[in-house]
């Protein structure tokens, strides 16, 4: 018996806690008082070339009443490309709020995402130069062990000065993410599907589509989770053309990956 099967059984013999409807892949727009710790992997592979993306996380939350919370969370993203040395920075760290109002069993979400302008742009990772603005707004359903959402995020670059001034042109994207989430025991079985479109001014409109199927288990302590999304569509080729054959990576695009989340309530 491994290391990895101790731990295993002696997680399970916690009592099991009533928590329910968290996310993975995504930022759960359910307001609630949690802290969180993410570890993130991601690859992309074109014949020889690959890239690794390593991302690491800690993630506060706090509900000011019961439908409403602020909450922040500090990235840390390492890059690793074929025949480039290793680059690492701080990401863009964020701030946001949540609101949430209860009509039965549906509930009307919304809320907004600051992402402050840490990164490195020599390095891809994030920009010094550039934050970003999101907004989204939905539905969520839970009853019995079954919950939904679905909602639609804008996400936009912006600058101090909170306009494109002469000669700029702010990248952005719009998000549409569906989530499922079915609770047995102390389990929690998900899936997390997002479908991406993002406006680059110096190139065509990017599409992509990603699956996350995930599993959280539930206990008095923490909550445990684990994801491995995938990208099953995307409307360029990483390989190239024929006149320029070389790999080219979006960003923020990957083939696979996975994630360890734990989060504790208080």
């Amino acid at each position: 018996m491994n290391y990895k099967t101790i731990i295993y059984i002696l997680i399970v013999f916690f009592w099991s806690s009533f928590v329910f409807g968290e996310s993975l892949f995504f930022t759960s727009p359910e307001p609630k008082d949690r802290l969180a710790g993410a570890f993130q992997k991601q690859v992309i592979e074109s014949g020889t070339a690959k890239k690794e993306t390593t991302n690491i996380a800690i993630q506060a939350e706090k509900t000011l009443g019961k439908n409403f919370s602020v909450f922040a969370s500090a990235p840390y993203t390492r890059l690793q490309e074929s025949g480039e040395n290793r680059r690492e920075h701080l990401g863009q760290q964020q701030v946001g709020l949540k609101v949430l109002y209860n009509f039965g069993d549906w509930s009307a979400i919304g809320g907004s995402h600051y992402f402050f302008a840490t990164g490195k742009e020599r390095l891809g990772i994030g920009s010094e130069r550039f934050g970003n603005l999101e907004f989204y707004g939905g539905l969520l359903f839970q009853k019995g062990p079954w919950g939904f959402f679905g909602r639609a995020r804008w996400n936009t670059q912006v600058t101090p000065y909170l306009r494109e001034r002469r000669g700029e042109e702010f990248e952005k994207v719009w998000y549409f993410d569906l989530w499922f989430s079915y609770k047995a025991e102390v389990f929690e079985w998900i899936v997390e599907v997002s479908r991406v479109i993002q406006y680059d001014p110096q190139k065509e409109n990017l599409y992509s589509t990603i699956v996350a199927p995930g599993m959280l288990a539930h206990f008095d302590l923490l909550s445990v989770g684990l994801s491995v999304p995938f990208t099953t569509s995307r409307s360029y080729t990483p390989d190239g053309t024929l006149a320029v054959p070389n790999a080219t990576f979006q960003k923020n695009d990957f083939d696979y990956g996975a994630m360890i989340k734990v989060f504790k309530y208080y």
